[in-house]
């Protein structure tokens, strides 16, 4: 799985192929380049963060971006997340201050915002590219 921690740039090569598993407040995120990704591409929880993402042939199905809760991620060698499953799917998380900005080569919407999350997170610091 890709994590933007220290020299960590690119998620290409990786066995599950998630751009940014992310779940802290403030986090700074630059020049993270996502190819060939078949989750999603970015799982976000936090606030007043500043986050940029390049996605290049993302080979998922559906929006590659999903912002809100973790419903849809495969937890791969994660087996205790699939136990709160069902907590996450009535749960939303409330996402303010962010700055988010992805580029990508996807000729759709590339965003998705998870039902229960949909009416608490800020969209107005999100920009695709």
């Amino acid at each position: 799985m890709g994590r933007a921690y220290g020299d960590c740039l690119s998620d290409t090569g990786s066995a599950y192929s998630l751009v940014i598993e992310y779940g802290g407040n403030g986090a700074k995120v630059a020049g993270f380049v996502s190819d060939g990704a078949t989750r999603r591409a970015l799982q976000m929880v936090g606030n007043d963060a500043e986050v940029e993402v390049e996605i290049r042939n993302f080979a998922g199905e559906e929006r590659s971006v999903l912002l809100g809760i973790t419903e849809r991620l495969e937890f791969v060698d994660a087996w205790g997340h699939v136990t709160d499953l069902a907590r996450y799917r009535t749960q939303g998380y409330r996402m303010a201050g962010n700055r988010v900005r992805l580029v990508t080569d996807r000729p759709m919407e590339v965003v998705e915002i998870h039902p229960p999350s949909a009416n608490t997170v800020n969209m107005a610091g999100v920009s695709v590219e």
